[in-house]
């Protein structure tokens, strides 16, 4: 039993929190292969070394996307023009291309408000 014990290989973990980078090096120096540094908050903030310029085509913000023009693509009796025809699935289409521009547009000003990145 007494030799089982003296061989036995045990970890022991220490949190260190919010260590200054002395300390930070000095136990990187002692532990180079076993340290971890779990950040789980950041020093500076994002929006202090990270800008984005955010470009959204002229025509996602345009009158071309308002429900007026949307609906101006709607055919009632479309399929009379045959399914080549763009009038036939044009209101369809212009629908889709703008809940598209209006996700990616919600997307990307959501991700870098959650950043909160400064976006110019």
């Amino acid at each position: 039993m007494i030799t089982w014990s003296l061989l036995t290989y045990q970890t022991k973990v220490v949190t260190e929190y919010n260590p200054s980078l002395r300390d930070y090096q000095r136990l990187y120096a002692l532990h180079p292969t076993t340290l971890a540094c779990p950040c789980r908050t950041t020093t500076m903030p994002y929006k202090h070394f990270i800008v984005a310029k955010v470009d959204i085509h002229q025509i996602c913000s345009s009158d071309f996307v308002q429900d007026k023009w949307i609906d101006a693509f709607y055919f009632a009796d479309s399929s009379r023009y045959g399914s080549i025809d763009f009038r036939t699935t044009a209101n369809s289409q212009v629908k889709k291309t703008y809940f598209s521009m209006d996700f990616y547009s919600k997307t990307v000003r959501s991700s870098l408000n959650y950043y909160k990145v400064y976006v110019r």
